[in-house]
């Protein structure tokens, strides 16, 4: 059994333990853990299920009445593959989609998997096969994004003498509005992108160059906004060089559903570094 299958097996095993009784107690969850792995004989049907597992959505949320969506904009939705005993997908497989949490706030198809947001809040969904259901995923909606805007400057100077830092982290800092009349509201979680421009002759990860990182700094080009809407990576540069002048530009994008632009975005920062 590959750890694929075996992970997914997992999922179901304890999705089937938590959607019995969205309720059983623990010993079962343990008890379907184990039937599951127990050195019983598995069908060498093609076509029969041993293991099922559910893809989480490709962007972090669904705006309110919109549906799951592609980064390009194009229309998606919810995706599960079930494995045979040879660790081969069974297309035929009848594998359906179901809301455990959050009715209110989702339709979900059972048959094509396609989620429609009706309200703003988290929903979770599963999908299922036979006997078996994957572990929950959470599907979160959030209104609809219409405002893109730097929460500084759009215009730093950085200037430091290399003899006492080693390496700079900037902040780069932006925010995601829903607008209301005079009322504003951070939409979250959402999808930002950051890019340099022009593009360096690299993907980010040559640390002899500038990079955008995050707090733990690591490269990182796509972030989720957090609870007030906000997004921050860093610019980081180690120093190579006895002397830097230099000037970087880095744009910041968020996209409504249909991948047009939110208003404000791409925010152009710009950098100027002067490193002695």
């Amino acid at each position: 059994m590959t750890d694929r299958m075996r992970r997914a097996v997992l999922g179901g095993a304890l999705g089937g333990a938590l959607g019995g009784a969205l309720g059983g107690a623990l010993g079962g969850a343990l008890a379907a853990v184990a039937a599951a792995f127990a050195c019983s004989p598995v069908s060498t049907d093609p076509n029969s299920v041993l293991a099922l597992q559910l893809d989480p959505p490709v962007l972090p949320s669904i705006v309110i009445h919109d549906s799951l969506h592609k980064p390009s904009g194009a229309l998606d939705s919810l995706h599960a593959t079930a494995y045979n005993a040879q660790g081969a997908p069974v297309p035929t497989a009848p594998i359906r989609f179901l809301v455990i949490r959050g009715r209110d706030t989702v339709t979900v198809d059972s048959i094509s998997g396609q989620v429609v947001g009706d309200t703003v809040g988290l929903a979770q969904v599963l999908a299922y096969v036979g006997g078996l259901q994957t572990l929950p995923q959470p599907v979160h909606v959030v209104l609809a994004p219409d405002s893109l805007s730097p929460l500084d400057s759009t215009h730093y100077v950085l200037d430091y003498n290399r003899g006492t830092l080693r390496d700079t982290l900037f902040a780069l800092r932006v925010r995601l509005l829903h607008i209301t009349g005079t009322d504003t509201t951070g939409v979250t979680p959402y999808r930002l992108d950051y890019a340099f421009v022009p593009p360096p002759p690299n993907t980010n990860l040559d640390p002899a160059m500038v990079q955008i990182v995050n707090a733990a700094r690591r490269p990182q080009l796509v972030d989720t906004t957090a609870s007030s809407g906000s997004s921050t990576l860093y610019l980081l540069a180690t120093l190579l060089a006895d002397t830097v002048t230099d000037t970087v530009y880095v744009d910041v994008s968020a996209a409504r559903p249909d991948g047009t632009p939110v208003p404000g975005s791409p925010v152009h920062l710009r950098i100027d570094l002067h490193i002695h």
